[in-house]
């Protein structure tokens, strides 16, 4: 079983599957573990040391039973709080997600809003990035939005999916429509669309880690197809999430 390379797609539930989608489009001959720490989602409510400790355990656990070759952290809470610590730790690289507040910039805006997790706009790691910008930037924290998406995802509950837009449009309507918005959490990328309806453009990060990846695995880009393998930290959630893979990843070929 150790013999097969593996990418690591690693994140707490199901938003980094909008990150596995996009890998695969790009490096489609790479294998993918994608692991999903169902037993302690969502990460944005836990501590720095919390989260340390529970993602270098898992992934210890995962080096075990499989040949890793390299990290993707596909939660952008995860990296804040975590990637510098996991490359002291691990000799794997490590490729982190980060709320693309560049791209904006590069298209002229001046205002921006990034939506992630009550965590990651507490980190040092989100501000020094923001310092780079050249331009006017607000952090929401969207308590609890995450486990909403990974709820409704996982049981297309409708009265879930109102809840959502509820909290949705009551944030955004102190949003200025010339805003761009970044989904800065994975998980949010379920909801773009939703957001983009009211009016807004939406950035997300999983372009930019795609290509990270691409560069750093030139030497390891096959001809034949590669594999997908998606495991949680409880087993009876692996086919759900397989289900939300495939329902998700078809939806954004057609968006191609």
């Amino acid at each position: 079983m150790k013999s097969q390379e593996y990418v690591l797609v690693y994140d707490s539930g199901i938003g980094g599957l909008s990150t596995l989608s996009c890998l695969k489009k790009t490096c489609p001959n790479l294998n993918y573990l994608y692991y999903a720490d169902t037993k302690n989602c969502p990460y944005g409510s836990k501590s720095v040391s919390e989260l340390q400790a529970l993602i270098l355990d898992n992934i210890k656990s995962l080096e075990s039973k499989f040949n890793i070759i390299a990290i993707v952290l596909a939660c952008n809470t995860a990296t804040t709080s975590s990637a510098e610590f996991l490359r002291q730790k691990l000799a794997v690289p490590i490729i982190g997600t980060e709320p693309n507040v560049k791209d904006p910039e590069r298209q002229g805006y001046g205002h921006i809003c990034v939506l992630a997790t009550p965590l990651t706009i507490k980190q040092n790691k989100l501000l020094n990035l923001e310092n780079t910008i050249n331009a006017n930037i607000r952090n929401i924290g969207m308590k609890n939005l995450a486990q909403l998406i990974e709820e409704y995802e996982l049981s297309q509950d409708k009265h879930i999916l109102r809840q959502i837009l509820q909290r949705i449009k009551k944030t955004m309507i102190k949003i200025p429509k010339s805003t761009a918005i970044v989904l800065g959490c994975t998980h949010y990328i379920f909801v773009k669309k939703h957001i983009e309806n009211l009016g807004y453009t939406c950035f997300d990060g999983n372009t930019g880690v795609a290509k990270r990846l691409k560069t750093l695995m030139q030497n390891n880009l096959k001809t034949t197809k590669g594999i997908i393998k998606i495991v949680s930290a409880q087993p009876n959630f692996s086919l759900k999430y397989k289900k939300v893979f495939k329902r998700h990843h078809l939806k954004s070929r057609k968006n191609i």
